[in-house]
Protein backbone atom coordinates (compact mmCIF):
# COMPACT_ATOMS: atom_id res chain seq x y z
CA UNK A 1 0.00 0.00 0.00
CA UNK A 2 2.73 2.46 0.98
CA UNK A 3 4.85 1.37 -1.99
CA UNK A 4 1.97 2.11 -4.36
CA UNK A 5 1.49 5.52 -2.78
CA UNK A 6 5.16 6.36 -3.33
CA UNK A 7 5.02 4.96 -6.85
CA UNK A 8 2.12 7.28 -7.69
CA UNK A 9 4.26 10.20 -6.59
CA UNK A 10 6.59 9.38 -9.47
CA UNK A 11 9.22 7.24 -7.76
CA UNK A 12 10.62 4.46 -9.97
CA UNK A 13 11.48 1.09 -8.37
CA UNK A 14 14.21 -1.18 -9.76
CA UNK A 15 13.90 -4.56 -8.05
CA UNK A 16 16.27 -7.50 -8.27
CA UNK A 17 19.14 -5.12 -8.92
CA UNK A 18 22.32 -5.05 -6.85
CA UNK A 19 24.53 -1.99 -7.12
CA UNK A 20 28.11 -3.05 -7.68
CA UNK A 21 27.01 -6.28 -9.35
CA UNK A 22 24.13 -5.58 -11.75
CA UNK A 23 24.70 -1.87 -12.13
CA UNK A 24 27.64 0.36 -11.33
CA UNK A 25 27.51 3.39 -9.06
CA UNK A 26 29.53 5.29 -11.65
CA UNK A 27 26.94 4.34 -14.24
CA UNK A 28 24.19 5.81 -12.08
CA UNK A 29 26.15 9.02 -11.66
CA UNK A 30 26.54 9.22 -15.43
CA UNK A 31 22.81 8.74 -16.03
CA UNK A 32 22.05 12.31 -14.99
CA UNK A 33 21.32 11.35 -11.39
CA UNK A 34 22.47 14.42 -9.48
CA UNK A 35 22.56 12.64 -6.12
CA UNK A 36 22.58 9.11 -4.71
CA UNK A 37 21.38 8.05 -1.25
CA UNK A 38 22.73 4.76 0.17
CA UNK A 39 20.42 3.11 2.71
CA UNK A 40 21.37 -0.56 2.49
CA UNK A 41 21.10 -1.22 6.22
CA UNK A 42 23.22 -3.48 8.39
CA UNK A 43 22.18 -7.02 7.58
CA UNK A 44 25.48 -8.89 7.51
CA UNK A 45 25.80 -11.16 10.58
CA UNK A 46 29.00 -10.80 12.55
CA UNK A 47 31.29 -13.69 13.46
CA UNK A 48 34.12 -13.23 15.96
CA UNK A 49 37.64 -13.56 14.63
CA UNK A 50 38.59 -16.49 16.84
CA UNK A 51 40.10 -19.88 15.97
CA UNK A 52 37.54 -22.55 15.14
CA UNK A 53 34.74 -20.25 13.99
CA UNK A 54 34.64 -22.18 10.69
CA UNK A 55 33.97 -25.58 12.29
CA UNK A 56 30.82 -27.60 11.61
CA UNK A 57 28.36 -26.78 14.36
CA UNK A 58 29.11 -23.05 14.37
CA UNK A 59 26.10 -21.05 13.21
CA UNK A 60 24.70 -17.54 12.96
CA UNK A 61 21.61 -17.03 15.12
CA UNK A 62 19.54 -15.20 12.50
CA UNK A 63 20.26 -17.92 9.92
CA UNK A 64 19.40 -20.64 12.45
CA UNK A 65 16.10 -18.96 13.38
CA UNK A 66 15.18 -18.35 9.75
CA UNK A 67 15.73 -22.03 8.88
CA UNK A 68 13.52 -23.04 11.80
CA UNK A 69 10.79 -20.62 10.73
CA UNK A 70 10.85 -21.95 7.16
CA UNK A 71 10.73 -25.55 8.35
CA UNK A 72 14.23 -26.30 7.07
CA UNK A 73 15.56 -27.01 10.56
CA UNK A 74 13.48 -29.25 12.78
CA UNK A 75 15.92 -30.55 15.38
CA UNK A 76 19.18 -29.89 17.17
CA UNK A 77 20.95 -32.19 19.59
CA UNK A 78 23.57 -32.07 22.30
CA UNK A 79 24.89 -29.05 24.16
CA UNK A 80 24.13 -25.71 22.53
CA UNK A 81 25.94 -22.49 23.44
CA UNK A 82 24.54 -19.19 22.23
CA UNK A 83 26.93 -16.24 22.35
CA UNK A 84 25.32 -12.83 22.83
CA UNK A 85 23.01 -10.91 25.13
CA UNK A 86 20.22 -9.55 22.95
CA UNK A 87 16.75 -10.76 22.09
CA UNK A 88 18.07 -12.79 19.15
CA UNK A 89 20.40 -14.70 21.48
CA UNK A 90 17.53 -15.43 23.86
CA UNK A 91 15.27 -16.52 20.98
CA UNK A 92 17.96 -18.84 19.63
CA UNK A 93 18.52 -20.49 23.01
CA UNK A 94 14.81 -21.02 23.64
CA UNK A 95 14.33 -22.38 20.12
CA UNK A 96 17.23 -24.79 20.55
CA UNK A 97 15.60 -26.25 23.67
CA UNK A 98 12.29 -26.66 21.87
CA UNK A 99 14.04 -28.47 19.02
CA UNK A 100 15.48 -31.07 21.37
CA UNK A 101 18.84 -29.75 22.58
CA UNK A 102 20.09 -31.50 25.72
CA UNK A 103 20.91 -28.06 27.11
CA UNK A 104 20.91 -24.49 25.81
CA UNK A 105 23.22 -21.99 27.46
CA UNK A 106 23.81 -18.32 26.76
CA UNK A 107 27.33 -16.93 27.06
CA UNK A 108 27.42 -13.16 27.66
CA UNK A 109 30.47 -11.01 28.34
CA UNK A 110 28.69 -8.56 30.65
CA UNK A 111 26.26 -8.98 33.57
CA UNK A 112 22.50 -9.45 33.45
CA UNK A 113 22.02 -5.75 34.18
CA UNK A 114 23.76 -4.89 30.90
CA UNK A 115 21.87 -7.41 28.76
CA UNK A 116 20.05 -5.60 25.93
CA UNK A 117 17.44 -8.37 25.76
CA UNK A 118 14.01 -7.55 27.16
CA UNK A 119 13.91 -8.56 30.88
CA UNK A 120 10.64 -10.47 30.42
CA UNK A 121 12.20 -12.49 27.57
CA UNK A 122 15.16 -13.38 29.79
CA UNK A 123 12.83 -14.42 32.62
CA UNK A 124 10.80 -16.67 30.32
CA UNK A 125 13.98 -18.23 28.93
CA UNK A 126 15.23 -19.03 32.43
CA UNK A 127 11.88 -20.58 33.34
CA UNK A 128 12.08 -22.77 30.24
CA UNK A 129 15.48 -24.08 31.29
CA UNK A 130 17.93 -21.84 29.44
CA UNK A 131 21.11 -21.23 31.46
CA UNK A 132 23.19 -18.05 31.29
CA UNK A 133 26.93 -17.75 31.86
CA UNK A 134 27.67 -14.09 32.57
CA UNK A 135 31.01 -12.26 32.34
CA UNK A 136 32.30 -14.89 29.93
CA UNK A 137 33.66 -14.63 26.40
CA UNK A 138 34.74 -17.32 23.92
CA UNK A 139 38.34 -17.11 22.73
CA UNK A 140 38.55 -20.36 20.74
CA UNK A 141 36.27 -23.09 19.46
CA UNK A 142 37.95 -26.46 19.74
CA UNK A 143 37.06 -29.10 17.20
CA UNK A 144 37.36 -32.83 16.68
CA UNK A 145 37.11 -34.32 13.18
CA UNK A 146 35.99 -30.94 11.87
CA UNK A 147 33.11 -30.48 14.31
CA UNK A 148 32.65 -28.47 17.49
CA UNK A 149 33.79 -30.27 20.64
CA UNK A 150 34.58 -27.58 23.21
CA UNK A 151 34.68 -23.82 23.67
CA UNK A 152 37.67 -22.19 25.32
CA UNK A 153 36.52 -19.16 27.31
CA UNK A 154 37.87 -16.39 29.48
CA UNK A 155 36.27 -14.64 32.43
CA UNK A 156 35.61 -10.92 32.17
CA UNK A 157 35.26 -8.00 34.55
CA UNK A 158 33.54 -4.70 33.88
CA UNK A 159 35.65 -1.58 33.59
CA UNK A 160 34.68 2.05 33.19
CA UNK A 161 31.78 3.09 30.94
CA UNK A 162 32.63 3.64 27.27
CA UNK A 163 31.33 6.32 24.89
CA UNK A 164 28.00 4.47 24.67
CA UNK A 165 27.57 4.56 28.46
CA UNK A 166 28.01 0.80 28.86
CA UNK A 167 30.79 -0.57 31.04
CA UNK A 168 33.55 -2.12 28.98
CA UNK A 169 34.24 -5.85 29.54
CA UNK A 170 37.90 -6.57 30.28
CA UNK A 171 39.45 -10.08 30.14
CA UNK A 172 40.82 -11.42 33.43
CA UNK A 173 44.30 -12.76 32.81
CA UNK A 174 44.74 -16.43 33.69
CA UNK A 175 41.01 -17.14 33.97
CA UNK A 176 40.71 -19.30 30.85
CA UNK A 177 38.58 -22.45 31.02
CA UNK A 178 36.83 -24.88 28.66
CA UNK A 179 33.24 -26.05 28.32
CA UNK A 180 31.75 -28.96 26.38
CA UNK A 181 29.78 -28.03 23.27
CA UNK A 182 28.16 -29.58 20.22
CA UNK A 183 26.86 -26.38 18.67
CA UNK A 184 27.87 -22.72 19.01
CA UNK A 185 25.38 -20.13 17.78
CA UNK A 186 26.58 -16.55 17.51
CA UNK A 187 24.15 -13.68 18.09
CA UNK A 188 26.58 -10.78 18.38
CA UNK A 189 24.86 -8.38 16.01
CA UNK A 190 25.05 -7.35 12.40
CA UNK A 191 27.14 -4.93 10.41
CA UNK A 192 26.75 -3.11 7.08
CA UNK A 193 27.78 -4.81 3.86
CA UNK A 194 30.04 -1.90 2.98
CA UNK A 195 33.45 -3.20 1.94
CA UNK A 196 32.45 -3.11 -1.74
CA UNK A 197 31.60 0.59 -1.33
CA UNK A 198 35.08 1.37 -0.08
CA UNK A 199 37.02 -0.90 -2.43
CA UNK A 200 35.14 -0.07 -5.62
CA UNK A 201 34.10 3.53 -5.13
CA UNK A 202 36.49 4.94 -2.53
CA UNK A 203 33.77 5.98 -0.09
CA UNK A 204 35.26 6.38 3.37
CA UNK A 205 34.18 4.00 6.14
CA UNK A 206 34.46 4.16 9.92
CA UNK A 207 36.36 1.56 11.95
CA UNK A 208 32.98 -0.17 12.47
CA UNK A 209 32.65 -0.65 8.69
CA UNK A 210 29.77 1.80 8.50
CA UNK A 211 29.73 4.62 5.95
CA UNK A 212 31.24 7.84 7.27
CA UNK A 213 29.03 10.91 6.76
CA UNK A 214 28.99 14.50 7.94
CA UNK A 215 26.11 16.28 9.68
CA UNK A 216 24.37 16.66 6.30
CA UNK A 217 24.56 12.92 5.51
CA UNK A 218 27.19 13.55 2.83
CA UNK A 219 29.82 10.85 2.25
CA UNK A 220 33.39 11.43 1.13
CA UNK A 221 32.17 11.09 -2.48
CA UNK A 222 30.60 14.15 -4.10
CA UNK A 223 26.87 13.72 -4.67
CA UNK A 224 26.62 10.53 -2.61
CA UNK A 225 24.69 10.56 0.67
CA UNK A 226 23.96 7.79 3.19
CA UNK A 227 21.81 7.21 6.26
CA UNK A 228 20.15 4.66 8.51
CA UNK A 229 21.84 1.49 9.73
CA UNK A 230 24.53 1.58 7.01
CA UNK A 231 25.79 4.68 8.84
CA UNK A 232 24.79 4.04 12.46
CA UNK A 233 25.02 0.28 12.63
CA UNK A 234 22.01 -1.77 13.82
CA UNK A 235 19.50 0.66 15.30
CA UNK A 236 15.79 1.36 15.63
CA UNK A 237 13.42 1.50 12.67
CA UNK A 238 12.22 4.96 13.71
CA UNK A 239 15.77 6.33 13.67
CA UNK A 240 16.36 4.97 10.17
CA UNK A 241 13.12 6.55 8.94
CA UNK A 242 14.10 9.86 10.54
CA UNK A 243 17.47 9.68 8.78
CA UNK A 244 15.69 9.25 5.47
CA UNK A 245 13.56 12.35 6.04
CA UNK A 246 16.50 14.47 7.19
CA UNK A 247 18.70 13.24 4.34
CA UNK A 248 15.98 14.11 1.80
CA UNK A 249 15.97 17.68 3.10
CA UNK A 250 19.76 17.88 2.84
CA UNK A 251 19.75 16.40 -0.67
CA UNK A 252 17.15 18.96 -1.71
CA UNK A 253 19.40 21.74 -0.40
CA UNK A 254 22.35 20.23 -2.25
CA UNK A 255 20.45 20.03 -5.55
CA UNK A 256 19.25 23.62 -5.26
CA UNK A 257 22.81 24.78 -4.59
CA UNK A 258 24.04 22.81 -7.62
CA UNK A 259 21.44 24.52 -9.82
CA UNK A 260 22.83 27.99 -9.07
Amino acid sequence: KEVELVRRLGVAFKTGVRVGRDIDLEELMNQDYAAIFIATGAGVPRLPEIPGSDLDGVEIALTFLEKVKLGKRRSIDGIVWVVGGGNVAVDAARTALRLGARSAKIMYRRTRKEMPAFPEEVEEALREGVEIEFLTQPIEIIGENGSVKKVRCIRMRLGEPGPDGRRKPIPIEGSEFEVEADHVIFAIGEQPESEWIKEKYGIELTNRKSIKVDSRFKTSREGVFAGGDVVRGPSDYAIAVADGIKAAIEIDKYLKAQAH
